[in-house]
């Protein structure tokens, strides 16, 4: 279906329009997924400037201004910025939300990042908790990680006949998923320590 779609699109969309669609898409809105989670201060304002802005500024930047015809990295960097610059004008412009909205969202996602000021008035074990909780989950990260590029190249391996090399990745394979299910174990135990 991916191929056909695409077949549909290049017949009918130029590389302009392709373009276009990928980088609104992207990155304009790369600055707000990552505020989203890791910082206290953005408000719903921040985040609808982020989604209503990120189409009229990148026909701006792509079409009007001809960015289209420009190398890549240009593009790229002017709708990255301005999506910062605007994203962070409007949110320092209006008003954060509620400490109690705020502690709400922080309990239940348990975002990593700068929420120092809705975790201090959560207590010394919660706070505990979860910076186990997030370390747990980064090395688990590590670990999914290892497990990923060990099936891969042992597939690899396995199909081009190089057996020595496929049982040392399916030796790595199984470590890793055997230390991922372990951390996530304890990072479930954290959370369920914190109140989850």
């Amino acid at each position: 279906m991916a191929y056909f779609w695409a077949r549909v699109l290049m017949g009918t969309i130029d590389a302009a329009w392709l373009n276009f669609i990928n980088s609104i898409l992207a990155l304009f809105m790369l600055p707000l997924a990552i505020l989203r989670w890791t910082w206290w201060r953005l408000n719903i304002w921040g985040e609808i400037v982020g989604f209503v802005g990120a189409i009229p500024l990148g026909y701006l930047v792509w079409f009007v201004l001809g960015f289209k015809d420009a190398p890549y990295w240009q593009s790229f960097a002017l709708l990255t910025g301005s999506g910062w610059a605007l994203i962070l004008g409007v949110t320092f412009a209006t008003r954060p939300e509620s400490p109690e909205v705020l502690r709400k969202f922080w309990l239940v996602a348990r975002p990593p990042g700068f929420w120092g000021p809705v975790t201090r008035e959560l207590g010394d074990d919660l706070r505990r908790a979860h910076g186990g909780e997030i370390r747990a989950d980064l090395l688990a990260a590590g670990a999914g990680m290892v497990a990923c590029v060990s099936m891969c190249v042992g597939f690899a391996a396995l199909f081009s006949d190089r057996l020595g090399l496929a049982s040392g990745m399916v030796a790595s394979l199984v470590f890793s998923v055997a230390i991922y299910a372990r951390l996530q174990m304890r990072a479930s135990r954290l959370r369920a320590v914190s109140g989850d």
